[in-house]
Order: C-alpha cells, then structure tokens, then sequence
C-alpha cells in the first residue's frame, strides 16, 4: 500500500448489533446501543452527531423546542444564520430533530424524549469513560472541584443507597 492510500477491509455492518460488537465488548455493547441511542453512531456515518450538531442538541434538550434563530443566538463562535437553518435540516434528515409550522417560523424539537436521551447519553458516559462502574462515575462526581455536596444532598444520596440496598430502586 503506497503513501496516502487507504486500504479498510472491514465491510460495514449491515445491523447496528453486529457494528457494536465489531468494536465493543460485554456491557458496554447494551449500554451504548440501546435502539433509540440518540447520540451513539459509531458506524453509521450518515447517523453520528458532529460537534455543532451535538450543540443544536444540547440546545433543544436544554430549551425543549426552539427556533433556528434561538438555537442560533445561543450557539458559541456563532456560524452564519443559514448554517444554522442547513444544520437543522440535516439533524431532521438522520432523525434527530422534527419541526412544527408555527405562523411563519419552524419550531424545532427533539424526536428522542429528554429522560430516554439523559438514559442513553449517561449509559454511554458510564462504558466511555467508567468501566460501566454506577461506582466510579459517583466517586468522580463526588471528587469534582467546587461540585462538593450540602449536606442535605449528601441525606438524600445515602437514603437513596439504602433504598437500593434494599431492592427498592
């Protein structure tokens, strides 16, 4: 193979199972692609959520429904206006985004509800980056700088861990 050639032998997979344990193992397979992970693609190019679009997401998750010009006055290092309007267009075509006529303007929502989307983008953060580990990911939490907990969370925290001790979450 010379110089500036690319060579990948691998065949895409034709179902997102066989993509997932192509490339991960165990736990983290269900974790991080559970039907309707909103943000997990990897494989599927056409899918997968570029850096601006993962701030459109983070957008419409955070306000619930918005439209272009409020997604684009609350973008960082703002693209253009018609950026904006082609972005939504492309998050509508893989899925993520709907719109609503409202008047004269589209309304943007998200196709995945808030909680399933929280669920999924967590059960990724936990394979990424915990070792599927509910204990590392609290211990880091736990361990931020400036994140320290009042004591009346630190309560609710350890009654929740006694609930569960008990089976009842």
């Amino acid at each position: 193979m010379g110089i500036g050639t690319y060579n990948d032998t691998r065949r895409r997979p034709r179902d997102l199972d066989s993509c997932a344990k192509n490339l991960l193992t165990g736990a983290a397979v269900d974790a991080t692609f559970e039907a309707g992970c909103c943000f997990c693609s990897i494989g599927y190019p056409e899918k997968t959520l570029s850096r601006r679009e993962r701030q459109m997401m983070d957008i419409l998750y955070r306000r619930g429904r918005a439209t272009a010009s409020e997604i684009h006055a609350e973008l960082p290092d703002r693209p253009s206006y018609s950026a904006v309007r082609a972005k939504l267009r492309v998050l509508e075509e893989k899925g993520h985004v709907r719109h609503e006529e409202q008047a004269l303007r589209y309304v943007y929502l998200p196709t995945v509800p808030r909680d399933r989307a929280r669920q999924s983008a967590l059960r990724h953060l936990l394979a990424t980056f915990f070792d599927n580990s509910s204990e590392q990911a609290i211990t880091a939490l736990l361990n931020l700088k400036g994140g320290g907990l009042a004591p009346d969370k630190l309560d609710r925290l350890s009654a929740l861990i006694e609930k569960a001790k008990k089976g009842g979450i």
